[in-house]
Formats: C-alpha cells, structure tokens, sequence
C-alpha cells in the first residue's frame, strides 16, 4: 500500500444510490469520491420503473431533462396487461402507474413531476457523468478490500483492478452502496433479516419490433398466462418493453435446485415465440442472465 488519500466521503459503488449519493453531496461542495469495481455503469436495463418522488429527487439534482429524454414517457407505461400471448387474446388490464382517466388528475395534483420508465442501463451513465461534472472523484475498476473505523472516521482500503496496486482512501464518512451482498455492510457488522435469492428468474435482453402486437396498447409490462409459457415456479411469462416497441427483456421463472439453465439460442428463441405467439418471429439476442428475488433488509 504505497499511498494515502483523503476525502469528507468515500462512496463505495456506482449504482443508483451510489451515483446519486455522489451528485447530491458534490452539488452542496462536499468533497466525495465514487468507486466502482465494474468497468463502468450497467450494461443491461435492470431496474426501471421510476416514481414521481425519484423524479422529483432527480429534478432537484438537475438531471430530470436528461432523464426524461432517455425514458420511456409516462403516458406509455400504460396498462398491466395479462394475455395469453402478445398475438393472442387479453385476459386483463390492469390500471397502473395512474395512466388512467380515474387517477391521472391525483397524480398531477400530487406532483410537477411525471412517472418515468428509465432503464438504469441509461440512468446510471446520466448520475454519474453529472457527479463528474459537479466536482466529484470517480474510479472505475477499484475494488473496496475493507475499512478501519475509528473516532475521526475511516481509512478503507482499494485496489485498482488495472494496475493490482492497493492504496488506501482516508474519509469522514464511508457509504456503502455496493448491492445486496454488501462487503461495506458486512465488514461494518451490520447483518441482514431475510432471506437472499428466494427466487430465480431468467432474463433475455432482445431486439424484435413487436409494434403490431403493442403499439395500440402501450405498456411496459406485458404477463403471459398460459400453461405453455409456466416455465417455472411463478407461471408466468413476462415481456418488458425496454425500447418501446423494438428493444425487450423476456422473462419467466425456474427452479434453483433443478441446475443450469438451458441458455442456448435455440432453447431462448423456442420460449420468445411461445411468450408472443409467434412461431415464426426472429430476435436478435443481445444478453442472457438471471436475476434473483432478495428478501430482506
């Protein structure tokens, strides 16, 4: 460890809170330093659905132009909408995100700011080039090793995953907001109440224009019910509109003690079909994952 550096706060992790951390503390003049060990922000859409007080949060930080102009307008969130298929017939819909006649008026009486659907692939680069902006440190590639706490603060220890040196970062503060399998969290000796991965979902981040199937009917959530898309344990299939109407996520739930998920081109496009009716639709694969279902606190 060959050097020390200081800051009022070091904020482990690049996320949305991490990000917005960093810009809300570097617009008051806080000195605050950001770091990530990923390479960079997320690189597939994650979380999304944004409410009016995060849009107001995000107006009080600049950044709300920004956002919007990258995010699916609240007037196509739209309906839940339950189908047998995106081809085949409606089930339900469901009045959401308060796009219908009977809420909108309480939403805009209740804020100045609109839902948004931002995908955080897109919001977590705007948070942080505005903290950037602003005066705050940032660095990628930095993995957070521990922290020593004492009563003027904590000295945490780093190493840049590019050159494998280990330097230490004196701060006031230390935030950590590095996930649910927070290290930050667990070195403080804080535990966790709940249960981690409860549940498993596969995630297929695709391209397809579905617009003849959606374009009339808006929504950013699209549940399939139908026996033949009970993949696993929820028995549902889902499709999500990232892009609207030609980038999506599909998704459908499986049982974690069966073993790996069957990932291969061929299997993804065969559930795809069955998720929108269609046998014959091609899509261009662009990230296959799984996401699970933490409950705790």
């Amino acid at each position: 460890m060959d050097r020390i550096e200081e800051t009022d706060v070091l904020v482990v992790g690049a996320g949305p809170m991490g990000a917005t951390t960093a810009l809300a503390l570097a617009r008051l003049g806080v000195r605050v330093r950001m770091v990530s060990k990923a390479h960079w922000t997320a690189r597939t859409p994650r979380a999304h659905i944004t409410n009016q007080r995060a849009v107001e949060v995000l107006r009080d930080l600049g950044v709300e132009a920004d956002a919007r102009r990258v995010a699916t307008p609240w007037e196509w969130m739209g309906d839940t909408l339950f189908t047998t298929s995106l081809a085949g017939p409606e089930i339900a819909r469901l009045r959401t995100w308060g796009t219908g006649d009977q809420r909108i008026g309480d939403y805009l009486q209740g804020s100045p700011c609109p839902m948004l659907d931002i995908p955080q692939d897109k919001m977590e680069p705007i948070l942080v080039q505005h903290a950037a902006a602003q005066g705050a440190s940032l660095a990628f590639d930095t993995e957070y090793l521990g922290h020593e706490q004492d009563a003027e603060g904590v000295t945490a220890r780093l190493r840049d995953g590019l050159s494998d040196r280990e330097y230490a970062v004196r701060a006031r503060y230390l935030v950590g907001a590095d996930g649910a399998r927070s290290k930050v969290l667990e070195d403080a000796g804080l535990a966790l109440e709940g249960q981690l991965a409860r549940a498993a979902t596969a995630y297929i981040l695709f391209k397809a224009d579905l617009s003849r199937y959606v374009a009339h009917r808006p929504s950013i959530l699209y549940w399939i019910v139908t026996s033949n898309a009970a993949f696993g344990e929820i028995g549902l299939g889902l499709l999500r509109a990232i892009d609207p109407w030609n980038r999506w996520i599909a998704g459908w739930g499986f049982d974690m003690n069966q073993g790996e998920l069957d990932f291969s081109p061929d299997e993804v496009l065969r559930r795809v079909r069955i998720l929108v009716g269609d046998p014959a639709l091609n899509i261009e694969i662009e990230n296959t994952s799984v996401w699970y279902v933490n409950q705790a606190h």
